[in-house]
């Protein structure tokens, strides 16, 4: 990175609402349960079932000491539950403060910019990453210049991580390994999901900018050849090499085949839902 933005005043009170927005709790008090507690919450769920089973008489005293012995079971499940949604609360409570803490020091480096809801909670974040340049095969490749946008509410970073490259876009793709404006982050996808569920946003936008500087010729959306200066549009050889015969013509995208660009579009498509496959099954 070589242009460092100065955190502003406005952009320091905004920061400062934020922080005000959350505040770091304690691990609060959840009851600690011992071996014989739970112990004894299996032992009625097996002698119901045994009832049912036949394997203990069915009869009124039987099943009616199950009943009660349940009823108590039930009590300690509903403690459990409320105990579990404290923790949760606390959790994300203690991740919203961490990534406070990622905002300032980001603030740092970079300009922010919030966007905010109907209740003036921050939802998104953005702010600038300047250039981003690819070296492939000994070739410097300028991308373009960058935007990032980060959801505070999303649960992953491929949905909460959206780039963007207003400056050479390639057929709708903002890098060799961006499509629809979202990461495809291949075997540091679990990494980045650790830096986004923990809060440390410094460490996740680190780690950002080195995955945009990087190309894997194996599997991307858009092959890197389309953001080459001094190369043909067409066959992508150095224009003083091009025997295609089309150097110089101007090459209309949207009117491109479907056999043209099956090496790039139909290779994309089909990874891209995997991408979304694969959040879908986790979910789920």
């Amino acid at each position: 990175m070589t242009a460092v933005n100065t955190l502003t005043t406005a952009n320091a009170t905004e920061l400062s609402e934020f922080l005000a927005q959350v505040k770091e709790l304690n691990q609060p008090y959840v009851h600690k349960r011992k071996r014989t507690e739970i112990n004894a919450m299996r032992r009625t769920l097996d002698f119901f079932e045994h009832i049912k089973a036949g394997k203990e008489p069915m009869n009124d005293g039987n099943v009616s000491s199950a009943l009660l012995q349940l009823q108590r079971v039930q009590a300690q499940v509903t403690a459990m539950i409320q105990e579990a949604t404290t923790l949760q609360n606390w959790l994300r409570g203690g991740r919203r403060t961490r990534i406070e803490q990622s905002l300032r020091k980001l603030s740092e480096t970079y300009t922010l910019s919030y966007e905010r809801d109907a209740l003036n909670v921050i939802k998104f974040v953005n702010f600038s990453l300047g250039p981003i340049t690819i070296r492939h095969n000994g070739v410097d490749h300028f991308i373009g210049d960058f935007n990032v946008k980060y959801s505070t509410q999303a649960e992953h970073a491929y949905y909460g991580i959206k780039v963007f490259n207003p400056t050479k876009t390639s057929s709708g793709r903002q890098h060799p390994h961006v499509y629809e404006n979202r990461c495809c982050f291949g075997n540091i996808s679990s990494l980045m999901d650790t830096y986004w569920k923990d809060g440390d946003w410094v460490t996740l936008t680190e780690t950002l900018i080195d995955f945009l500087h990087t190309y894997n010729p194996e599997n991307p959306f858009r092959k890197i050849a389309h953001w080459k200066d001094g190369y043909c549009d067409w066959c992508h050889e150095l224009r003083t090499d091009c025997n295609c015969g089309r150097l110089g013509d101007v090459r209309n995208e949207s009117a491109e085949t479907e056999e043209e660009e099956y090496d790039d579009d139909e290779y994309e498509e089909d990874y891209y839902e995997d991408e979304e496959d694969e959040y879908e099954d986790e979910s789920e």
